[in-house]
């Protein structure tokens, strides 16, 4: 479940089935974003950093820094406030984004 407040907001994950062990059920997660939209710093239930992370003017993640990679890698939203996902494509509604190319992969 995701909240916006502005550009900032508030995901819960929650496991019905197949939780990791190393993670708690109804994990709160509020995103910080920059003026782009892009999830910039990540917290916890208590304010606690769980990444923090810095994109390139195109993208691409130029540093990645976070308490617990496990709990890191459920970070989905972005680059400009969008999903990547496991391909590592940016998804912007009608087309698909790859950071590493600087390009739009389909017209």
């Amino acid at each position: 479940m995701t909240a916006q407040a502005g550009r900032n907001g508030v995901r819960v994950l929650h496991w019905q089935a197949g939780k990791p062990a190393e993670l708690t059920n109804d994990q709160y997660r509020y995103s910080l974003t920059d003026h782009l939209g892009s999830s910039t710093l990540e917290l916890d239930k208590d304010a606690q950093i769980i990444s923090q992370e810095s994109y390139y003017p195109f993208g691409g993640t130029s540093w990645w820094a976070d308490r617990d990679s496990i709990e890191a890698n459920y970070k989905t939203v972005r680059y400009s406030g969008k999903e990547r996902d496991a391909t590592g494509l940016y998804y912007y509604g009608l087309r698909y984004y790859a950071p590493w190319l600087q390009r739009w992969i389909n017209p």
